[in-house]
């Protein structure tokens, strides 16, 4: 038997599960990607879906929203086995998604985003754009994000396309939320942002599977973890579960983490640029790569990370500065030259 395969008792006694995945498989042409899965989400609850890439994350998501089909097994939600799959299906029994690839339309306002299915209508039944608009601001100002219901979403950052789905879909009136790696655009503070929605969701009996890569992230948010390898059910926790455990049971074996003293680098320099400036706005005062390293670069969303490697690349033109390889200076004209 699994170890932690079944909720505690004192949870089953207490509730029935909202949802409850019955020896679930799928394969896509030779690839098996779930084997004979089996859990059970309970309202109110926050669960943590881990695993390595290709493990079937996704996969069961996809299942459980409705997008695909299992080859096997069944699927109930309140009690009730589902017989039809398809994400409409499953949005009006209260199943509600927040995908990383964000489900909004760029070319539309936030309020419609919002309102998509559900806008404010006059009583000929054309849509109220003023009510729609206030009723969208109203709920943008409860939930803290500094957005005017008319700004359209190709003008919003990634991280407030996110936020805004979050809410979107939280305005859904859900029973079960799931959320695909929500945390992958959000800085720190946007992050307990999100944090701070999933417990007020739970708090209102909401049932929740977030999926995440941040082991830290779903020991901290998550009152429990069902962890996937290679398409299998490998461990159900009866509680929050540490990071070495969670590793372990991902790969198979213990993964003993260590940190190196780093030596002091007198190798040559490989690369280098000062004074860099680009036209997208990149800039760098000096950054130094010697053979054998590896180069961190960090910042917060929108902090030019990517810019800056544009420019290095080659992608966005250079306006000042110099950039040098094996200690002489180069012109990069276009990705090709690089």
């Amino acid at each position: 038997m699994i170890e932690g395969l079944f909720a505690p008792l004192s949870q089953v006694i207490m509730k029935k599960p909202i949802l409850t995945v019955s020896s679930i498989s799928k394969s896509f042409n030779s690839q098996q990607a779930l084997d004979d899965v089996s859990l059970d989400i309970f309202p109110g609850e926050i669960v943590g879906l881990v695993g390595a890439n290709g493990a079937g994350k996704s996969t069961l998501l996809k299942i459980i929203s409705g997008s695909l089909s299992p080859d096997a097994g069944s699927i109930y939600f309140n009690g009730e086995k589902i017989e039809a799959y398809s994400p409409r299906l499953a949005m009006g029994k209260g199943i509600i998604s927040v995908y990383q690839d964000l489900n909004l339309f760029s070319n539309m306002s936030v309020a419609e985003n919002i309102f998509l299915d559900s806008g404010k209508l006059t009583k000929f039944g054309t849509v109220n754009w003023n009510a729609t608009k206030e009723a969208a601001q109203e709920i943008l100002s409860k939930n803290n994000l500094d957005i005017r219901a008319d700004t359209l979403i190709s003008n919003l950052s990634l991280a407030k396309q996110c936020m805004l789905d979050i809410i979107r879909a939280l305005n859904e009136n859900p029973r079960l939320l799931l959320l695909d790696e929500p945390t992958s655009a959000l800085c720190d503070s946007e992050i307990e942002w999100l944090y701070g929605k999933m417990r007020e969701a739970a708090d209102n009996n909401i049932a929740i599977i977030f999926v995440s890569h941040r082991l830290d992230e779903v020991n901290e948010i998550c009152d429990r973890s069902v962890i996937l390898r290679e398409g299998k059910v490998v461990h159900i926790s009866d509680g929050k579960v540490d990071k070495s455990t969670t590793i372990k049971y991902m790969v198979g074996h213990d993964v003993v983490l260590s940190k190196q003293k780093s030596k002091e680098m007198k190798r040559d320099i490989a690369f280098e640029c000062y004074g860099l400036e680009s036209e997208n706005g990149a800039k760098a005062d000096r950054i130094i790569l010697r053979k054998g390293e590896i180069l961190g670069i960090a910042g917060l969303v929108g902090s030019g990370r990517t810019e800056l490697l544009n420019t290095i690349f080659g992608i966005d033109k250079l306006k000042r500065g110099a950039i040098k390889k094996d200690g002489k200076e180069i012109r990069i004209k276009d990705p090709f030259d690089a």
